[in-house]
């Protein structure tokens, strides 16, 4: 079906990964993790969404949880798959079942399950880019009593049952996705069978309840653990509780006019433990847990030897926002407080905060939590060091921190409203904010575009890039702006007023940078005269630049179609390279008002 470009698409499609070869199950310490045979197979679902022409997905697999990097290499994957630039609008979501394969050496046929795990879900993902259909969809939240807090002396659980449902125009139900918070280890070290845990049996049940493929995403799970556990039969138990509290949701579904999906890149900090608390540490996880820290000890003292104190570690928050709803997460086990946390922060039942997703590096407590220690806080790095990264819990206020930071990006990003500067009859000039950063990469990392910069930009210089306009508008009232296609409400690219150096002194510069699907249309000479008008009726700008290279002679048109001469030339050195510039201006005429 062919679907018009301002209405919401969505397809869905999910592939077997269960191995049929030997693998190690890991999440348990078992003597022995060779796997048995299998009890239930294990799947990647993938979701996709198209709006305009973005693509969005979300991928949730049954699995403990890749590494980050693993993640990384997967995401990128199926970004290619799927066409796009950059990973951004790819959301890994990890069940983190405790009997499925290792995807990693040292782990039995771990590099081989990898492989196989990477090309079965990218051809899931091809299989489900054939199936677009117009959408709509709605979300749900409600109760749900499975989970109990593992932690010593604490009640507190998230009970929250998260869905959104998305239908086709008709109303049939294309999938419901679900999120929960509890742990999948129902079975425990003493299973041998590869299994989704009491994923699989709730999914099967749903899915005759509601008539079509259901996904389950895992929350804030880090302390919570299920109320039944250690018996095959506690997994239909599971399942039938879960059941019964997603047949009481209430969806109301309607077209998706809002949607998007952008990460957020912040930094997370932990010690490099000195000599003796080192050696405390593993005889306390010895005596506690029975885990032997005689390699991680040989870790630390490698990192001390080196003179480090503190390792620090990149961490993506990423966000989904369909209509008044969303999911965000960490690659990090997250306890139940921080994901309530945001919640209250924000004020929106609808916000699900989640861990596992993209990866899983670790625990992440409360600092309450971390103030009392344990398995999960600190004995666990002594066996997983070698995946998380690193040897030690994060600082103590991580948490906190990342509440704050997730509530603050979820604000600006999604609920500011968008600061319109001007229009012109077919364009919006607005402020840019974070959301379009996808947008924004699209222009910055594709080499023909940039070829007057010499190089596309990676995400970093992107990134870096559109916090210097976030800056300008606070700190001048001008920068790039975002041009948006009055029609289909699209980022096309970014024209606006910057200061810059032009041979030693600092002029105002009218610059302009499109996305190649939309060069030779007229819209780059429609912003720049926009924006010569603001400079001089707004601004009172008495002169307006735009200094160009003498090879980008589409640039120099529309600076001629502006009512800008050439005055002179310098060189600009850039990048490396010493790159010469003409130099164009207007001046204001008499009677144009400031």
């Amino acid at each position: 079906m062919q679907e018009s470009k301002n209405i919401c698409a969505a397809a869905f499609a999910q592939i077997d990964i269960t191995p049929d070869y030997p693998v190690e199950l890991v999440g348990y310490d078992r003597p022995d993790m060779r796997s048995q045979g299998v009890r239930h197979p294990l799947y990647a679902q993938v979701l996709l969404f198209r709006h305009h022409s973005a693509i969005f997905c979300l991928a949730a697999i049954d699995n403990l949880g890749l590494t980050t990097q693993l993640s990384a290499i997967l995401r990128g994957k199926i970004a290619r798959t799927l066409g796009m630039k950059d990973n951004s609008r790819v959301m890994l979501c990890f069940s983190h079942t405790h009997s499925a394969p290792g995807p990693i050496q040292p782990f039995l046929n771990g590099e081989r399950y990898f492989d196989d795990l990477c090309e079965k879900i990218t051809v899931c993902a091809a299989e489900a880019s054939e199936k677009f259909t117009p959408c709509q969809a709605g979300w749900a939240v409600g109760k749900v009593n499975i989970g109990i807090n593992r932690r010593a002396g604490e009640t507190l659980t998230d009970d929250r049952l998260g869905g959104l449902k998305v239908t086709g125009e008709n109303g049939q139900a294309l999938a419901v996705l679900f999120r929960v918070a509890a742990h999948a280890n129902v079975l425990v070290r003493d299973n041998l069978l590869i299994s989704s845990d009491y994923f699989g049996p709730a999914r099967e049940k749903l899915e005759r309840i509601f008539g079509c493929p259901v996904i389950l995403i895992q929350g804030g799970a880090g302390n919570i653990r299920t109320r039944c556990k250690g018996a095959v039969s506690d997994l239909d138990l599971v399942a039938e509780e879960l059941a019964r509290a997603a047949e009481q949701l209430s969806f109301t579904v309607r077209a998706i006019s809002d949607i998007r999906m952008f990460s957020q890149v912040t930094t997370f900090y932990s010690d490099v433990p000195d000599r003796e608390t080192a050696k405390n540490i593993a005889g306390q996880s010895l005596a506690a847990c029975g885990i032997d820290g005689a390699e991680w000890l040989g870790e630390c003292a490698r990192l001390r030897e080196t003179g480090l104190t503190e390792q620090t570690q990149e961490a993506e928050i990423q966000f989904l926002k369909i209509n008044e709803g969303g999911l965000c997460g960490v690659a990090q086990e997250i306890f139940c407080e921080i994901s309530l946390d945001v919640e209250q922060k924000l004020h929106n039942p609808l916000v699900f905060f989640n861990g596992y997703t993209n990866g899983c590096q670790g625990y992440l407590p409360n600092s309450v939590e971390w103030e009392k220690g344990g398995y999960e806080v600190l004995y666990s790095y002594l066996f997983f060091y070698r995946f998380h990264g690193r040897v030690m819990p994060y600082h103590k206020d991580t948490a906190e921190k990342l509440a704050d930071t997730v509530a603050v990006v979820w604000e600006q990003l999604f609920y500011a409203p968008e600061k319109t500067i001007m229009q012109t009859e077919r364009l919006v000039l607005r402020e840019m904010t974070w959301a379009d950063y996808p947008d924004l990469c699209e222009i910055l990392q594709d080499k023909e575009t940039m070829y007057a910069y010499e190089h596309a930009f990676n995400d970093e210089e992107a990134r870096d890039w559109l916090l210097r306009q976030l800056n300008r508008y606070t700190g001048q009232g001008f920068g790039l702006w975002a041009v948006v296609l009055k029609d289909y409400q699209k980022m096309i690219g970014q024209c606006g007023l910057t200061m810059q150096d032009c041979g030693g002194r600092q002029v105002l510069e009218i610059g302009y940078l499109l996305n190649k699907s939309y060069w030779h249309k007229g819209y780059a000479i429609e912003a720049a005269a926009a924006c010569r008008q603001y400079a001089f009726e707004q601004l009172g700008a008495q002169e307006v630049f735009s200094l160009i290279r003498p090879s980008n002679t589409a640039s120099i048109r529309v600076a001629e179609r502006n009512c800008m001469s050439l005055r002179g030339e310098f060189t600009k050195h850039y990048y490396g390279i010493d790159m010469p510039h003409f130099i164009f201006s207007a001046k204001r005429s008499v009677g144009e008002d400031s």
